[in-house]
């Protein structure tokens, strides 16, 4: 099991960065860019990156997570590499922090790329 980060935090202007260690109750935490990365300014080689990053993930039991830092280019770029994978689901990592408890916590959220939530076959037709 792993928790693929889009991109590295670093710490903001504030010293802050986010606390990631509540995401390893879903695996092994691989940062996909390094920090100083900047997807955004070469968006074709970044992609290529995440796909070979990405070359391993396993849907039935790997989650994407977005740190809430960084360059949000890095998070496009990851679903974009497990789409032409060809993966037929991506579970994410969400986090939650309810209003009577101030702890938070991931949760894993998936979406279905190849089946409709009712379970029938996508298609690629509009209309």
């Amino acid at each position: 099991m792993t928790v693929y980060v889009s991109q590295q935090p670093t710490p903001n202007r504030h010293n802050w960065t986010p606390d990631l260690e509540p995401a390893t109750k879903y695996g092994k935490l691989k940062f996909i860019f390094q920090g100083d990365a900047q997807p955004y300014m070469r968006p074709q080689l970044s992609l290529d990156h995440a796909l070979n990053a990405l070359r391993n993930f396993d849907p039935a039991q790997d989650h994407l997570l977005w740190p809430n830092t960084g360059d949000v280019t890095a998070m496009w770029c990851a679903i974009l590499a497990l789409s032409i994978l060809g993966l037929d689901r991506i579970s994410f990592l969400y986090w939650y922090k309810p209003r009577e408890n101030r702890r938070g916590y991931y949760a894993p959220i998936e979406f279905l790329l190849k089946e409709s939530p009712n379970g029938t076959q996508r298609n690629n037709q509009t209309g």
